[in-house]
C-alpha cells in the first residue's frame, strides 16, 4: 500500500513539493514554458518504490503585458473625411486569461492631461476617433485588460496630426515666410506672406502675443493667397516679434520674424537751454541732454569749439537715453557755447547751448585825468574787461588826498566820465574806480597819475 502520497510544481525543469494529494492546491505559477500552466507532479511513494505521473491544472491569471505602441492606420474612407484610425499590436503574453478589451487614451502634444477616447472599452486593436481638434498635435497610448486587471499603459505614440488623411482638405501653409527685417525709425515697414491651404484658411497678424487690426497707423489686407502687414512710421514700441497665422479646419500654420528699428542720432535740449544756463563762480555745472538713437550713438562734449577732455574737473556719464557733463568749481573761463555732438553709423547731431558763470566784474581802465578847472577834475575810464556775465549798474568813484593816508568815496555814476568838485586847493590827489553788478563790486582799477590842485591865494 501506499506510504505518503504529495504534489509536486514542475516550473522552469524543477520539481517542488506542495501539499498532500488529497488538499486543494492554490499556489499558482505564471509565464512558465507550457503556456501560462503549472504542471503538478502527483508522486505516489510505496514501501518498496515510487510511481510517478504527470498532471495539468490551469493557473490563476494575471493582468496582460501593455500592447503594442499605436500608430496612424493609412488609408481613412473617403466617404468619412473627418475620421482617423489607429493600430497597435496586441500584448505578447495575455497574463493567462484572454483579452477583453483595449483603454485608449489621448492627449495634445505638450499636455500632462490623458483624455479616454471612448466611453467602453475597444475589442479590437484598432480604433477609429473622430472630434479631435483640428491643427493638433495628438499622441496616443492603449492598456489591455483581462479578467485579472488592467495592464500597464504601452508605448506612447508619435506625436499624430490628426487631418492628415481628411479629403478634400489641407493644411495650411506658407510659400512665403516671414523674414527678420530692420528698418528706420518713422519710416513704413511691410510684411508680406504668400499662403495656400484648403479650405481658405483665416490668416491673422500678432505681435508679441497680441492681434493686429487695421488702424491709422497700421494695415492688414489679405488677399486671394497673400497677406501684408503695414506699418507707417514705426516706432521702437513696434519692435519685437511679429507673427502670421494661417487657420482652417484642417489644420494651423505660423511663420515669425522679429521686427528691429534703427535710427539716426537726435539730442534735444531741455526748453531751458534755448535761453541760456547760468551759474555762479565755484558752483558746480550739471549740463544733462537727451540722446536717441539706434546703434546707440557716440557722445562727444565740446567748450568754446575745443573738445572737452574728460578728468580732472570735467566728469561725463552716457547712458543709452541721456549725456551728462559736470564741471567742478565753476570758472569765469568756463563760460560759452557748449555743444553736444552724437554719432553713429546712421548719420550725426549736433545741438549748442549758451553757458553764463556769473561773478564781480574784473576791474574798469585806468582813471585818466582829462581836464583840472579850479577846485574840479574831470576824470574818464573804460569798462573792465569782463563784466562778471552781468550788466555793469555803477562805478564807484574814490579819491586820495595825500597826507591822508586814506581811499573815500567821491562819486556814483553810471557813464564812464565825471567830473568832482569842492576839491581842496593846495592839495594833491589821486583817483580810482570800482565798477558794480549785482554780483559784487569789483577790485578797483589802476590809479590815476597825482594832480594838484592850486590855491589861488598863495599864487
Amino acid at each position: 500500500m501506499y506510504s505518503n502520497s504529495w504534489l509536486y510544481t514542475l516550473s522552469q525543469g524543477h520539481f517542488s513539493p506542495i501539499v498532500p494529494p488529497d488538499c486543494h492546491a492554490s499556489t499558482l505559477i505564471a509565464n512558465t514554458r507550457f503556456g501560462g500552466h503549472v504542471v503538478y507532479r502527483a508522486s505516489l511513494v510505496l514501501d518498496w518504490t515510487a510511481e510517478d505521473g504527470v498532471i495539468g491544472i490551469r493557473s490563476r491569471s494575471v493582468p496582460p503585458a501593455p500592447p503594442g505602441k499605436p500608430s496612424l492606420a493609412p488609408g481613412t474612407p473617403q466617404n468619412q473625411p473627418d475620421l482617423v484610425t489607429i493600430r497597435w499590436e496586441p500584448p505578447i503574453n495575455d497574463g493567462g486569461a484572454p483579452v477583453t478589451g483595449y483603454l485608449v487614451e489621448h492627449k495634445r502634444t505638450g499636455s500632462p492631461h490623458w483624455v479616454r477616447a471612448t466611453p467602453k472599452l475597444v475589442t479590437k486593436p484598432e480604433l477609429t476617433l473622430s472630434g479631435l481638434e483640428p491643427g493638433w498635435r495628438y499622441q496616443f497610448r492603449v492598456s489591455a485588460e483581462n479578467s485579472a486587471g488592467m495592464s500597464e499603459p504601452g508605448e506612447l505614440s508619435e506625436p499624430l496630426t490628426v487631418t492628415l488623411y481628411r479629403s478634400g482638405v489641407s493644411v495650411p501653409h506658407f510659400m512665403l515666410e516671414l523674414k527678420d527685417t530692420t528698418a528706420l525709425e518713422n519710416e513704413k515697414v511691410e510684411f508680406l506672406v504668400a499662403f495656400r491651404g484648403h479650405p481658405t484658411p483665416k490668416v491673422s497678424w500678432y505681435k508679441d502675443g497680441f492681434e493686429i487690426f487695421s488702424n491709422r497707423r497700421m494695415r492688414v489686407v489679405t488677399e486671394e493667397e497673400q497677406s501684408s502687414l503695414v506699418i507707417f512710421q514705426a516706432s521702437f514700441t513696434d519692435e519685437g516679434e511679429i507673427k502670421c497665422t494661417a487657420t482652417n479646419r484642417a489644420g494651423h500654420s505660423v511663420t515669425k520674424a522679429k521686427l528691429k528699428l534703427e535710427a539716426p542720432p537726435s539730442i534735444r535740449l531741455p526748453r531751458q537751454y534755448e535761453e541760456g544756463l547760468l551759474f555762479e563762480k565755484d558752483e558746480v555745472i550739471r549740463l544733462k541732454v537727451s540722446v536717441a538713437g539706434r546703434p546707440l550713438p557716440r557722445v562727444t562734449w565740446f567748450h568754446n569749439g575745443e573738445q572737452v577732455t574728460f578728468g580732472g574737473r570735467y566728469e561725463v556719464n552716457n547712458t543709452d537715453k541721456t549725456s551728462s557733463l559736470r564741471v567742478m568749481e565753476a570758472r569765469r573761463a568756463d563760460r560759452g557755447e557748449y555743444q553736444v555732438k552724437a554719432t553713429n553709423r546712421l548719420g550725426e547731431d549736433v545741438a549748442s547751448f549758451l553757458v553764463t558763470i556769473t561773478d564781480r566784474p574784473l576791474p574798469p581802465g585806468k582813471a585818466k585825468v582829462l581836464m583840472t578847472l579850479g577846485k574840479s577834475v574831470t576824470l574818464s575810464w573804460t569798462e573792465p574787461d569782463d563784466d562778471g556775465g552781468c550788466k555793469i549798474g555803477n562805478y564807484l568813484v574814490e579819491y586820495y588826498r595825500l597826507g591822508w593816508n586814506v581811499w573815500l568815496k567821491a562819486a556814483t555814476c553810471r557813464q564812464m566820465t565825471t567830473t568832482l568838485g569842492d576839491l581842496i586847493e593846495g592839495s594833491e590827489y589821486k583817483f580810482r574806480i570800482k565798477a558794480e553788478s549785482p554780483y559784487g563790486v569789483s577790485d578797483p582799477s589802476e590809479e590815476s597819475d597825482v594832480i594838484f590842485v592850486p590855491d589861488p591865494k598863495r599864487g
